[in-house]
């Protein structure tokens, strides 16, 4: 976790290569690619990886941006096995010919290093400087803060190099949250559209009715696997809108016990710039604001991973000196939500409920 920023997990790539090490799959002259770098490959000839996805490899020492000699000793890797490490914004090469046929795009054209998706998120979203805060809240909300030093936590905040010299960056995924929303839409309310059901939701004030997301086990902060999703409170008087909002107020009490522990940690948090697909729901942005307290803002475009792709491009290309021109210019905010008092008060008291009540349920899964 001090190497790499992220913890031990059998997902990553530490465990996968000594995996297949230790069933006899390797052979000679094998290299351990990922997705990044077999792309990179076709587009240009080059297997390039960045720092930032680097790190989740569990390879690379963020202090260093090379790959860690005691964990190549560890595992019996020899750099040579592993891709090249590129910065964010260098240049890849050229396009290739096969690449140039699939895409339709001319031969030649220059193909820039890139980063991590939530990296990519935090340029498109000018989250560019210390202090800043991202909420990228698609089907896994994340959130990302910069600062000027690596941030590890008791809790296993995921700190990383930022694309911007100089910062870096730190995670908390929040697993089962925007996805809690997409099942219980899918499996209840099929014929349902998600403006009707944001509408309908913001008509109902549940009381304490509870969701805890963790359908896919609970990952940060709580770190069991066992841990499954629950509604709590149930009574006679809710319907299927009171269920929806529940699962929004549910996921939002995880925002708020996410920029506790940040802050807890020593980052200074005045905003939240929230992208994704829960930032088209009027009312799961104002619970995000008035849940956690915090002035939220918002993108006029949602995809800002894709947006950050253009910018690193664009900068790397030198149509832009740095990310802060390239943002200044290419990133536009939509609208500024300031957490209502009254509504911050009554969810804080909701939140010390919610995690009472959590700290009983554990008990089951421990």
């Amino acid at each position: 976790y001090h190497m790499c920023g992220w913890r031990i997990f059998p997902s990553l790539d530490a465990a996968k290569i000594l995996y297949l090490k230790r069933a006899g799959l390797e052979q000679p002259g094998i290299r351990y690619l990922s997705t990044i770098e077999i792309v990179n490959q076709f587009l240009t000839g080059r297997a390039i990886i960045d720092p930032t996805n680097a790190a989740i490899r569990q390879l690379l020492n963020i202090r260093t941006a090379n790959w860690d000699a005691r964990m190549l000793e560890a595992l019996n890797l020899s750099p040579m096995q592993l891709p090249e490490i590129k910065p964010t914004g260098a240049l890849v090469g050229g396009l290739s010919r096969a690449a140039a046929q699939a895409t339709g795009l001319a031969e030649g054209i220059p193909v820039y290093s890139g980063a991590h998706d939530q990296y990519c998120a935090s340029i498109g979203a000018a989250a560019i400087q210390a202090g800043d805060m991202l909420l990228s809240a698609g089907t896994t909300w994340v959130v990302l803060g910069l600062g000027t030093q690596p941030l590890f936590t008791p809790s296993f905040i995921a700190p990383s190099i930022h694309p911007v010299p100089g910062l870096f960056g730190a995670i908390a995924s929040l697993s089962g949250s925007g996805v809690s929303l997409e099942w219980y839409r899918n499996k209840f309310l099929p014929e349902t559209d998600y403006a009707v059901i944001d509408d309908e939701a913001a008509r109902r004030e549940p009381g304490d009715l509870f969701y805890y997301p963790y359908p896919l086990g609970a990952a940060y902060p709580i770190w069991n696997p066992d841990a499954r999703a629950a509604f709590t409170g149930s009574t006679l008087e809710h319907d299927r809108y009171d269920y929806a909002r529940a699962i929004m107020e549910g996921v939002a009490f995880g925002v708020r016990r996410t920029l506790i522990d940040f802050s807890q940690n020593g980052c200074s948090i005045h905003a939240l710039k929230v992208l994704g697909g829960a930032a088209k729901s009027p009312l799961w942005t104002r619970l995000i604001c008035d849940i956690a307290n915090i002035r939220v803002e918002l993108l006029r475009e949602p995809d800002a991973c894709a947006l950050g792709a253009a910018v690193i491009a664009a900068c790397g290309a030198g149509a832009y000196p740095n990310y802060r021109a390239a943002a200044n210019a290419m990133v536009q905010h939509a609208a500024t939500l300031e957490p209502d008092p009254e509504r911050a008060k009554y969810f804080a008291e909701k939140f010390d409920r919610y995690s009472r009540q959590w700290a009983q349920i554990a008990q089951y899964y421990a």
